[in-house]
């Protein structure tokens, strides 16, 4: 491990992954020397890596697919937020052991106020029913926002939705479940549905990147 802080992300493919970059131009904007590395990681490798990582003095690793909910069962300590939506993102490591967190909602929240949205104003109309999802349907339902989300498999996704009360859920070839949304999210891996019928003036977001 080089000098500095180490950090990773991890996750299963990661061949799209621009997380080190980020990290490292991060580090730099502050002065901070350190590295990051991308570590193909497995649902059933988690927690040997976890504990690899924390055995070389890494301070922190994002996740991404498969990883966010699994991780959950492999952290000492997670935020609210991360709870309630299921999903970590973020693992950091100390003298106390491992904390998760998620950083999906706030930071999207955050994205629309840099567009001059009100994001507490939005109908909400979300693609997908993951991690991701869940973490921005939290951020957005508790500032004020109207969710629904399109599932492929809703009787399953409910479970993992228990603590984000007033979603409106349906099954992926429903008619959309909110009348003229004002906010289209895509957080599915593959490319969404048909969304010819919007409004003119529906942002449409998609989460994958690379």
């Amino acid at each position: 491990m080089s000098a500095g802080i180490a950090l990773a992300v991890l996750g299963d493919p990661l061949a799209y992954t621009r997380s080190p970059a980020l990290h490292r131009a991060g580090l730099a904007a502050v002065g901070v020397p350190g590295s990051s590395a991308a570590l193909r990681t497995s649902a059933d490798a988690l927690g040997e890596r976890l504990r690899e990582l924390a055995a070389h003095g890494f301070r922190g690793a994002n996740l991404t697919t498969p990883l966010k909910e699994i991780a959950l069962e492999h952290v000492d300590r997670v935020s609210e937020p991360a709870r309630r939506a299921r999903s970590v993102n973020t693992i950091g490591f100390g003298p106390d052991g491992t904390w998760g967190d998620t950083t999906d909602g706030p930071g999207f929240a955050d994205f629309l106020g840099t567009l001059g949205r009100d994001p507490g104003r939005e109908r909400v109309w979300i693609l997908g029913a993951g991690g991701a999802a869940r973490s921005v349907a939290l951020a957005l339902v508790e500032i004020g926002a109207s969710v629904a989300v399109s599932a492929r498999r809703p009787e399953a996704a409910r479970a993992s939705w228990r603590g984000i009360p007033g979603v409106v859920m349906r099954s992926w070839g429903a008619a959309p479940p909110v009348a003229e949304p004002t906010l289209v999210i895509n957080a599915t891996p593959s490319d969404p549905a048909r969304l010819d019928r919007l409004p003119r003036r529906t942002l449409i977001v998609d989460l994958r990147y690379g």
